[in-house]
Order: C-alpha cells, then sequence, then structure tokens
C-alpha cells in the first residue's frame, strides 16, 4: 500500500470505509464497527 499515491490510498480507504459503514448496519455492532473504522485508518 505504501507504495501507491495518497490521493488512490484515500479513495481505496474511503471504499474499505464504505463497506465497514454497511457491514455494522447489517451487524448493528458499534464495537465492531469502531474496530473496523480503526483498522481501515491505521
Amino acid at each position: 500500500m505504501r507504495f501507491y499515491p495518497k490521493r488512490y490510498k484515500n479513495s481505496l480507504c474511503q471504499k474499505l470505509l464504505n463497506k465497514y459503514k454497511i457491514y455494522s448496519q447489517n451487524e448493528k455492532d458499534k464495537g465492531l464497527s469502531k474496530t473496523l473504522i480503526f483498522l481501515a485508518r491505521g
């Protein structure tokens, strides 16, 4: 990931966050969603 341009990485992280938001809405588990968002940002 570190070799990709920052803009591409940001867009990819945004896609991951969108997937996690949908997943967290389906699961309704705030603790899990926070963990996933933290991992995506890290």
